[in-house]
């Protein structure tokens, strides 16, 4: 008569090797990561081939305000409209995170590129602390089109 035997693994070890790939699927954001306030020189757009109108800018999310200096050295004054909490930029992608980055509607007057204004333009920060501006996609939560970086 054999005597049954128990592991003493109840899942067999090839399910065990997926338990750590799983384990970051959904990845929760564990942080919410502010546009930063101050003054930011533009240093490049996707695609990299686009001319951007706007040389500088600066940040002021305590005021809602953002500065923006033209490449004639003008400055073009722009309102900032907070996103609601559950329609944030998210990036910053890890096996078991991610983070969500503030974000705003830019409102006031056009800002141009290659002679063509941002469709529905935001500003948010991209991952380590760069503000960010381009256009925002129509079904929200992500960006579509031309972004400017600035540093």
């Amino acid at each position: 008569m054999s005597i049954p035997r128990f592991s003493p693994f109840p899942l067999p070890l090839s399910a065990l090797t997926l338990l750590p790939a799983l384990a970051g699927c959904p990845s929760p954001a564990v942080t919410t990561e502010p546009v930063p306030n101050g003054d930011f020189s533009f240093y490049m757009a996707d695609p990299a081939d686009v001319t951007a109108d706007a040389m500088a800018i600066s940040v002021d999310t305590d005021a809602l305000t953002l500065a923006v200096t033209l490449q004639d050295g003008s400055v073009v004054n722009e309102t900032l409209v907070a996103h609601a909490a559950d329609a944030l930029y998210t990036d910053c992608y890890t096996n078991s995170s991610h983070a969500t980055m503030d974000t705003y509607d830019v409102v006031g007057d056009p800002i141009l590129v290659d002679g063509v204004a941002l469709q529905s333009p935001v500003l948010a920060s991209k991952c380590g602390g760069r503000p960010m501006l381009g256009e925002w996609s129509s079904s929200g939560a992500s960006f579509a089109g031309v972004i400017l970086y600035f540093e």
